[in-house]
């Protein structure tokens, strides 16, 4: 029974430092690339990481080069069974 609570110990360590010590803003910067040739960018948006998650702010999304919208914030929290992904 030992082994098994070790075991359970050792893999959420290591599932929450990689979750932590994913590069978050490279990962954002990588599927925003992957938008491009579909005609859709998000500029003037300023990226921040936090512990669990990317905070960006201050964006305008354009579709097909049309303003679309503005956007305030967007929080995106990673988590091991449950992620979220807020939008103002």
């Amino acid at each position: 029974m030992v082994k098994v609570g070790k075991f359970f110990a050792y893999s959420l360590f290591f599932i929450l430092a990689l979750i932590y010590l994913t590069p978050k803003a490279s990962v954002y910067h990588f599927f925003e690339e992957q938008l491009k040739p579909y005609s859709i960018v998000l500029n003037n948006e300023s990226v921040t990481e936090s512990l669990l998650g990317l905070d960006i702010t201050d964006g305008i999304l354009f579709v097909q080069s049309v303003e679309a919208a503005e956007i305030k914030s967007i929080e995106v929290n990673l988590f091991v069974l449950f992620n979220a992904i807020d939008i103002k």
